[in-house]
């Protein structure tokens, strides 16, 4: 096997010969306990018939294994799924002319599992949808398999988030709230290609409604709170004002990188520190302040 991506749960890898990858789980979270790698695959199985409850086109597994790794009572869970293409990202940034169709049919999707209720959660990146030779978008990632359970509790990260960040981490895939992250990871992706922070937000608005609107619509005593005061969880809307910037020629790309990098969230819903994102929003006064 070849391996040709490594994700933020997973290490991919092509199977010589065939047009198969394998999707191996466990290394990056140490390991599961074997109970947990069956609930995982359990979890992925009804996400996958959720997604095409709501028409969702999502590539389905050929098939689960459990692997031993080689550590007492762990073990790493292997998917197996069919190579469909090239992620969207790569799509886009390699024919601009693409971006228009394709952006609004990603944005779709999402509006899809919103008029659902949120049953499940895509998760935005633009590396998570892929497209086939007839050009067919489809949503390559359930891991972790974002959904609400019919007792009524989510599935928003896997392992489980903190006590005090369950409720932010729920909040930012199963509420319209989602628009900030699936922005800041549209500006970051796109701004490269030469595609306006304008065009982005009104694409975004113009399919999402007025809710993403109000999510990703910052006012000016919010900027000044979070350029002065900002909260761990205001990391997407850290990451949105260094992007809009970015997108203005107000900071470079790496600096974009440092303020991603200071509001990253981590495998289980791991927040960043206030000093971290007192850093971050230190970077933007910077940026700022060169108006």
């Amino acid at each position: 096997m070849t391996e040709i991506y490594t994700g933020f749960h997973s290490t991919i890898k092509q199977i010589t010969s065939k047009n198969v990858l394998e999707k191996r789980y466990g290394p990056k979270a140490q390991g599961f306990e074997l109970n947990q790698a069956e609930e995982i695959v359990q979890h992925m199985r009804r996400f996958t018939t959720i997604a095409n409850e709501i028409g969702i086109p999502i590539v389905p597994a050929i098939g689960h294994v459990i692997y031993d790794n080689g550590h007492v009572n762990k073990v790493d869970l292997a998917e197996y799924v069919p190579n469909i293409g090239h992620n969207l990202l790569q799509v886009m940034n390699n024919d601009v002319s693409k971006v228009p169709a394709y952006f609004r049919n990603y944005l779709g999707l999402f509006r899809q599992v919103w008029e659902d209720g949120f049953r499940i959660s895509l998760d935005p990146p633009l590396t998570n949808f892929c497209t086939d030779s007839q050009n067919n978008l489809w949503y390559v990632d359930c891991m972790p398999p974002r959904q609400q359970l019919s007792n009524g509790s989510y599935i928003s990260e896997w392992p489980v988030p903190p006590v005090e960040n369950q409720q932010f981490i729920i909040d930012r895939y199963f509420s319209p709230k989602q628009t900030r992250v699936i922005y800041a990871q549209a500006l970051r992706a796109l701004l490269p290609s030469g595609i306006s922070p304008d065009y982005i937000k009104e694409t975004i608005i113009d399919v999402l409604g007025n809710e993403a609107e109000d999510a990703i619509n910052i006012t000016s005593s919010e900027k000044q709170r979070l350029l002065t005061n900002p909260l761990p969880t205001d990391v997407d809307l850290l990451r949105i004002m260094a992007s809009e910037a970015c997108g203005r020629q107000l900071l470079n790309q790496e600096e974009l990188n440092t303020v991603y990098k200071l509001c990253h969230i981590g495998i289980g819903g791991i927040i960043p520190t206030a000093a971290e994102v007192k850093t971050a929003s230190h970077q933007l006064n910077q940026i700022y302040g060169r108006k």
